[in-house]
């Protein structure tokens, strides 16, 4: 009765480190350095892609959107999602569109830290 118990412990155990495996394997976070998916994806954007420059921390990416990505079609949307080196982290996401009919209102204040005022124009 006892192996019989510790035998089914160490079933379920085994088939929950599997379910979560292939949980993690379904997003598919390539690592960022060799991302050949995103390098197609800016090629056919519609818009600029922008990505985090930064090289001393390496990440993995997720194209979330567009879903499924297609390399011929153009693309209008990205969403992009950034986890950590295992790929179990969650880091940041972005989003990211083309641009249209913004307006842009620039207000440009001047304020005096060390008197606390903002001077007269």
């Amino acid at each position: 009765m006892f192996k019989w118990i510790i035998s089914l412990i160490f079933i379920f155990i085994f088939s929950v480190e599997i379910n979560t495996n292939q949980y993690i394997a379904s997003a598919k976070p390539a690592l960022a350095l060799s991302n050949v998916e995103l390098d197609r994806l800016k090629l056919v954007a519609d818009f600029e892609i922008f990505t985090p420059s930064s090289v001393d921390q390496i990440y993995r990416l997720e194209i979330k959107e567009p879903y499924p990505f297609i390399p011929g079609q153009s693309v209008s949307e990205v969403r992009l999602h950034f986890f950590d080196e295992s790929g179990k982290t969650y880091l940041f996401g972005i989003e990211e569109h083309k641009a249209f009919e913004y307006k842009i209102n620039r207000v440009i204040t001047t304020i005096d830290v060390r008197k606390q005022v903002q001077p007269e124009l």
